[in-house]
């Protein structure tokens, strides 16, 4: 879950905390909840621990700790005199440049030079705008502090936007160059519309850039971004898929690993040269318009990914998770929270919210040990155009109306603990 088109898995934390002792006259008699009561105003987000504290108490209502707010989650104080970590499996903030703390926002705006940038970007992603003939940059993004970008050669007609995805059309006869910004990466997608033009993406040459990194193979048809030997951002392995869809996972149901070959010249230098399969295209099974895939996901502190029986694919760009059986093989899911806010708390209970966009059987099922039996799931109506990545989609999926129910909490009986259990 990045994090990304992101489906957050949030992670509730109730700790137990020192409540602040109120100044009061020692002539006065006791105040009643209702005259203390301040005003509305007095009653939201305040600046630090000791003032949400006294205002939870007098309010009775939750109130945030502005000091506590960050990148990846918020702490608020309950009128019981305890406090709630909310913390996110994804980047949901950012900081502007003047250092405030700012919602991640996707949405791409065109600059009066042409060129197109997201409102708010924890990678500073920056695309191009229209461009004739040779070879341009296409895209650019920071990752580990340093800026990789991605070239493409030829025309680049002006991108149309919509939402957090830009189409440059045709830049090659039947085939659309889709760009999709996500909440902490980049994705480009291919899209070959019909079986005509897939004669114009047999041969397809990307040309990446990472001044101040080190580009290296993963071993598996990606590209790992090290700084001084640590990994600081991947480019996965390539995929293609075609727009049916597989009623065991709602994904598309026709996926191939997309042959490469990679080409590093200098540490910060690479031209991964993509050859689809030709077979692929030609099958008559294969609908279209078909995707072919590659990316960038810089990493951060917190992380998830998911694996399936018989795959090696990096799945940690997705914007979902996957558990259980999926078409007869398992599949797995790993969620790292970055719970350094939890260390030295006495932690009460937690409780992990999720969205579920889609399940392969509607029975009702407990999940987990805690927790009432789940929900059937319903499946989102209709299907993304183009088709959307195993796990990731260009266009954004289907949202719930309302977040789902929290499960139950599983309330801890160790006397203190640092971490969510």
């Amino acid at each position: 879950m990045s994090k990304r088109q992101l489906s957050v898995a949030l992670a509730a934390v109730t700790v137990a905390g020192s409540v602040p002792v109120l100044a009061t006259s020692a002539a006065a008699a006791p105040v009643r909840a209702e005259a203390a009561r301040p005003a509305a105003a007095d009653c939201g987000a305040q600046p630090d621990e000791w003032q949400a504290m006294s205002a939870a108490l007098l309010c009775g209502t939750p109130v945030e700790n502005l000091a506590a707010r960050s990148e990846t989650g918020e702490t608020v104080a309950n009128p019981d005199g305890t406090w709630t970590a909310k913390i996110y499996a994804g980047q949901v903030r950012m900081r502007d440049d003047r250092g405030t703390l700012v919602t991640i926002d996707t949405t791409l705006r065109a600059a009066a030079d042409g060129s197109v940038a997201p409102v708010a970007h924890p990678g500073g992603l920056r695309l191009s705008g229209a461009a004739g003939e040779g070879r341009h940059e296409l895209l650019s993004i920071d990752v580990g502090g340093e800026r990789v970008s991605l070239g493409w050669t030829g025309r680049l007609p002006a991108p149309s936007l919509d939402g957090s995805r830009a189409t440059y059309a045709e830049i090659r006869p039947g085939v659309d160059l889709v760009v999709q910004a996500d909440r902490t990466g980049v994705e480009q997608f291919f899209v070959v519309k019909n079986r005509e033009a897939a004669a114009a993406v047999t041969d397809i040459a990307v040309p990446i850039t990472a001044d101040g990194l080190t580009i290296a193979k993963d071993g598996d048809g990606g590209l790992l971004f090290k700084e001084k030997d640590v990994v600081v951002g991947t480019s996965p392995t390539p995929e293609m898929w075609d727009s049916s869809i597989d009623p065991a996972t709602g994904g598309p149901k026709r996926i191939a690993k997309v042959p490469a070959e990679q080409s590093i010249p200098s540490a910060g230098r690479a031209t991964v040269a993509l050859r689809p399969d030709r077979s692929f295209f030609a099958d008559p099974a294969t609908v279209y318009p078909v995707v072919v895939d590659p990316q960038i996901n810089p990493l951060g502190v917190a992380f998830d990914t998911y694996v399936r029986e018989g795959e090696s694919v990096d799945r940690s760009g997705a914007n979902d998770l996957q558990s259980g059986l999926t078409s007869g093989d398992r599949t797995r899911s790993f969620v790292q929270w970055d719970t350094s806010r939890l260390v030295g708390r006495q932690v009460t209970s937690a409780t992990i919210n999720l969205y579920n966009w889609y399940s392969q059987s509607l029975h009702r099922r407990t999940v987990g040990r805690c927790g009432p039996p789940a929900r059937p799931a319903r499946r989102p109506a209709g299907a993304t155009s183009p088709p959307g990545r195993p796990g990731r989609s260009p266009a954004p999926r289907p949202r719930a109306t309302a977040p789902p129910a929290p499960t139950a909490g599983c309330r801890s009986t160790a006397p203190r603990s640092s971490s969510v259990p």
